[in-house]
């Protein structure tokens, strides 16, 4: 039943998104598709391969979860998109010109280059370079840390793709056509590949998921700085795909071989660590169990119906900590120390007997965990607005701040592997940099032509 689920959702996803006036464009609508196919592999290739072979009673919760999923939430937000596109982005403008600010760009590049640096001292002396984001040993490690150590290293999570957003965005939006700003140019390409460099390093340590996430981001701005391009070029997105497979399958390598110290060259054979059948066959299985989003929600659906859906009560933890780390509250501060900061935790504890560790989940599962399937039709609302209103704000927008808002929110939003709260709520943390930022934007103006 999963896979008549899975084949159902393939058939109206795309009928939904392509017929009538107005489709969806790949260049155009790239940040939804890219939720919407984060969404589709949580809720429908993964759950479809995870099951297979399974009893019939569990292959029965899971597709009906995702019958939910596709009435509730994907049919709902296309139909949304395409209404706020058609009221919103009826006109596109045909290119953007950026003009630089000397004084403030001297500031931001430098700045940004004593971040990179004091990020990557820090992290290698206090051997916090390797870690997996969500563990128990992270939430212990972290709190042996002082408190000006954990703060940089969490403003760097936070920030570096925003900034290597702008850089990139300036880098092909500046007309540099004199001897000076082809300086600046030179200037914005070394930072750029400094920034680069140093996310990947920590990527290819720790996340996969960052990787896909970055090159999704970089693909954006190429969109915002072509936006007439009516056409998609199927070679550059193969060759993307082709790129974003092969680093995530380097970041396996990596975090296989560094634990023992057996970092060599030999890595960077995208086969390094598939040795055998068996051991193919478990990195397979990780990978699906991973893209499992329904596992939690069915194993908590019989305890949700029978005693009440949280309604709110599993987003107290994170909202906690969220608004608790800026004043040191000793309740966040101890949250945190035991590994409990999220809503999944909450769940897993009071509607499970599983240990409410790192559990696989996603935007799906607290949505479903304190609202049942209403919060599939209220995630839907939320993300469809959301990024209708950033896919508007930098496609119009002439005001350099609302492109760095739309980058920093763009980052936070993307990821549908978060959970729903933290979509909700998690641009407070980031409030800090946006402001920041803005006494050193390096744009002095952005000028568009006349719309067509």
């Amino acid at each position: 039943m999963p896979l008549i689920a899975l084949l159902l959702a393939t058939v109206v996803i795309v009928a939904v998104s392509s017929i009538g006036r107005n489709p969806l464009q790949i260049s155009r609508d790239w940040l939804f598709l890219t939720i919407l196919a984060q969404a589709y592999i949580y809720g429908f290739v993964g759950p479809t391969f995870s099951v297979l072979d399974e009893s019939v009673v569990l292959e029965r919760a899971y597709a009906s979860q995702q019958f939910l999923i596709l009435a509730l939430f994907f049919v709902p937000a296309i139909l949304l998109y395409r209404a706020l596109i058609r009221f919103r982005h009826k006109q596109v403008p045909k290119y953007v010109v950026l003009s630089i600010r000397p004084s403030a760009s001297a500031a931001f590049l430098v700045g940004v280059l004593i971040f990179e640096i004091a990020f990557v001292y820090v992290s290698v002396e206090n051997d916090f370079l390797f870690r997996r984001i969500g563990t128990e040993v992270l939430a212990k490690t972290q709190a042996d840390l002082d408190l000006s150590t954990v703060a940089l290293i969490r403003s760097h999570d936070l920030a570096i793709i925003p900034v290597i957003m702008l850089i990139n965005f300036v880098r092909q939006n500046v007309a540099w056509s004199d001897v000076n700003t082809i300086k600046w140019k030179r200037l914005f390409d070394g930072l750029f590949v400094i920034c680069v460099l140093v996310f990947l390093g920590y990527a290819l340590l720790n996340s996969r998921l960052l990787i896909f996430v970055f090159l999704a981001l970089l693909y954006w701005i190429r969109t915002l700085s072509d936006a007439t391009r009516k056409s998609f070029h199927w070679k550059k997105w193969g060759g993307l795909v082709v790129v974003g497979v092969y680093f995530v399958l380097l970041v396996s390598n990596v975090r296989a071989a560094w634990p023992s110290g057996n970092i060599s060259l030999a890595v960077l054979n995208p086969l390094y660590s598939i040795d055998d059948a068996e051991t193919r066959l478990r990195a397979g299985s990780d990978w699906i169990k991973r893209a499992d989003c329904l596992d939690l929600i069915v194993r908590i659906q019989s305890d949700l119906e029978q005693d009440g859906y949280a309604r709110g009560a599993a987003w107290e933890r994170p909202v906690v900590v969220l608004i608790g780390q800026f004043f040191l509250s000793e309740q966040a501060q101890e949250l945190k120390r035991s590994a409990r900061t999220t809503a999944k935790t909450y769940l897993l504890e009071n509607y499970t007997t599983l240990d409410p560790g790192d559990y696989y989940s996603c935007a799906f599962t607290d949505a479903y965990g304190n609202f049942g399937p209403f919060g599939y039709l209220l995630l839907a609302i939320c993300y469809t607005c959301a990024i209708g209103a950033l896919t508007f704000a930098a496609h119009k927008t002439r005001k350099p701040w609302v492109i760095v808002l739309t980058f920093f929110f763009a980052a936070h939003l993307i990821v549908f592997e978060s959970e729903f709260i933290t979509l909700l709520l998690g641009w407070i943390r980031v409030a800090p940099f946006f402001i920041l930022m803005l006494l050193v934007i390096p744009i002095a103006y952005i000028r568009r032509p006349a719309q067509v």
